[in-house]
C-alpha cells in the first residue's frame, strides 16, 4: 500500500504516543542507487485493526502526514509540545500528530549550507529539555568529516566541534552533556562535550569504534 515504482515499501522508523503509532514512509528507488522518488510521510497505524490510516481516502494509495523533505534521519518527541514529533531531514520539522500538520522547527536555510546542502548531510540532532538549544550533527559538503552545529529558527548556525567521524546516529544529550560516538582513526570512542562544544572528559574507549549511540531511559 506504500510501495513506490520499485514495488517495495520502504519504512524507516516507528513512533508510539499515547496508544497511537506512526511509521515513516520513505520512498526510494532501490534500482537506482536508493535515490529518493518522493517526499517522506508519517502514516498512522490502527493498532487494533492492524491497518494503515488513510488521511485522504479519495486519493490513490495511502496518504499520511506529508513531510516537506526526503531521507528523514532521526526523530525525537518535542520536549515542550506534547503530541509533537521532531523529524530531521533537510531542516528540522515540527510535526503536530493530532492536527496532521507540520511547521519548521529549524528551516533548511538556518542549517549550515542552507538550501544548497546535500540531503545526505544531516545525520542526527538533539534538543534541550526546555527547547532552547538545538544541536545537529552533519557531514561537511565533501563528506570528509562530521561537525556539530548549534542551530535555531532565528539564529545563524554556529560551529561547535569539527573533525569527527561517525557512521550512524551518534549524538545524544543527557543532563546538559553531549555524548558523541566518534569513529575517527586513532581517536575512536565516546566524547563528552558541553552544549558549547567544550570537552568535558577524556575520550572514553569503547573497544571497537562506536556505530550508534542511544540514551537508556527506563
Amino acid at each position: 500500500m506504500l510501495a513506490d515504482d520499485d514495488e517495495v515499501a520502504e519504512a524507516e522508523f516507528a513512533y508510539v504516543h499515547q496508544g497511537r503509532a506512526w511509521v515513516l514512509s520513505h520512498p526510494v528507488d532501490r534500482l537506482d542507487g536508493w535515490t529518493p522518488v518522493g517526499f517522506d510521510q508519517l502514516v498512522e497505524v490502527d493498532t487494533e485493526e492492524l491497518a494503515l490510516v488513510d488521511q485522504a481516502p479519495s486519493t490513490s494509495g495511502v496518504q499520511g502526514i506529508a513531510l516537506p523533505c526526503t531521507w528523514s534521519r532521526e526523530h525525537r518527541p518535542h520536549p515542550t509540545k506534547p503530541g509533537h514529533l521532531l523529524v530531521l531531514c533537510e531542516g528540522l520539522v515540527d510535526v503536530d500528530l493530532e492536527a496532521a500538520s507540520w511547521d519548521w522547527h529549524v528551516a533548511p536555510e538556518r542549517f549550515p549550507g542552507g538550501v544548497e546542502m546535500d540531503y545526505l548531510q544531516p545525520q542526527d540532532f538533539v534538543v534541550s529539555d526546555d527547547g532552547s538549544t538545538t544541536i545537529i550533527a552533519m557531514y561537511t559538503a565533501d563528506f570528509s568529516e562530521v561537525e556539530l552545529w548549534g542551530v535555531g529558527a532565528d539564529v545563524v548556525p554556529k560551529l561547535l566541534v569539527g573533525g569527527l567521524q561517525s557512521a550512524e546516529r551518534s549524538l545524544e544529550l543527557h543532563a546538559d552533556t553531549l555524548y558523541f560516538g566518534d569513529r575517527s582513526i586513532g581517536g575512536a570512542g565516546m566524547r563528552q562535550l558541553s552544549l558549547a562544544g567544550e570537552t568535558l572528559a577524556t575520550l572514553e574507549s569503547t573497544g571497537l569504534p562506536p556505530y550508534a549511540v542511544a540514551v537508556w531511559r527506563p
